[in-house]
């Protein structure tokens, strides 16, 4: 075998072993966005993990976990370049725990909106 035909292998599993890492954190992370959204406020150790992982998360998706435009259902205002994981599911949390919206469809429309950023981010 030659050289460069060894290095350019070790160079494609290398690679293959990191993407099996994200595909696999990803999952953990949609898994635990699950157990959260569930069980609501009652496991806050759920969401300080998830919290905890947020950048590296949202660093994973790139630009797949950037809204160009987004306006809150609740502002009047539109934001740009909105960041997915780390200004929604904050507002997921918010909103679990408030007595009004609690009781309507924000909690799971902010849940839909990370699940399928998340699921769309996996099969990529």
């Amino acid at each position: 075998m030659s050289v460069p035909f060894v290095l350019g292998f070790v160079r494609i599993m290398r690679r293959l072993a990191r993407l099996t890492d994200m595909e696999d954190f990803a999952n953990e992370y949609l898994e635990k966005l699950g157990k959260f959204y569930t069980r609501s406020d009652k496991d806050s150790e759920t969401y300080s993990w998830l919290i905890h992982r947020s950048k590296k998360m949202q660093n994973q998706l790139g630009s797949q976990g950037i809204l160009v435009a987004f306006q809150l259902l609740i502002a009047k205002y539109q934001y740009k370049n909105y960041s997915i994981i780390l200004n929604i599911l904050p507002e997921l949390h918010i909103t679990i725990n408030d007595r009004v919206f609690s009781r309507g469809d924000l909690p799971h429309s902010y849940a839909k909106l990370l699940q399928e950023t998340l699921v769309c981010h996996i099969g990529h």
